[in-house]
């Protein structure tokens, strides 16, 4: 969209931001559809698991995953936001419950990584509280 009143300079910089809005969704997306990779030849289901799980259109993911988009429609960008923030915390859970069976083997080799783990934990939860 071309406007009179604005300089080349500020209608670069709407592009711009339309063009990191479709890396993004491109790159969520792409994480997503991974998590749920299980095999050779599986992608095109797991993006058929991704779109039942998360509500997001397997057209959509589809055409992120195999070709570029010139934009992205906010309500998809933000669902797959809302679905990568959804995923991320399922993972945290899954380290969390493994770190306590860590925990509770009280094996004295495994204090360091422990200890990191719990670091990283306390990290990404400010974050997400952020």
């Amino acid at each position: 969209m071309t406007n009179q009143s604005l300089n080349g300079k500020q209608t670069m910089n709407v592009a711009a931001i339309s063009a990191m809005d479709v890396e993004e969704a491109q790159s969520k997306a792409k994480a997503l559809c991974e998590r749920e990779w299980r095999f050779h030849g599986d992608y095109e289901s797991a993006m058929h698991r991704v779109s039942a799980k998360y509500g997001i259109p397997f057209g959509t993911l589809w055409g992120l995953h195999y070709k570029k988009p010139k934009t992205v429609i906010s309500g998809v960008l933000g669902a797959i936001r809302l679905a990568y923030q959804a995923e991320c915390a399922r993972q945290l859970a899954k380290l969390e419950h493994e770190l306590s069976i860590t925990k509770e083997r009280k094996n004295d080799a495994d204090d360091d990584l422990v200890r990191e783990i719990e670091a990283l934990v306390a990290r990404v939860k400010e974050r997400q509280a952020g």
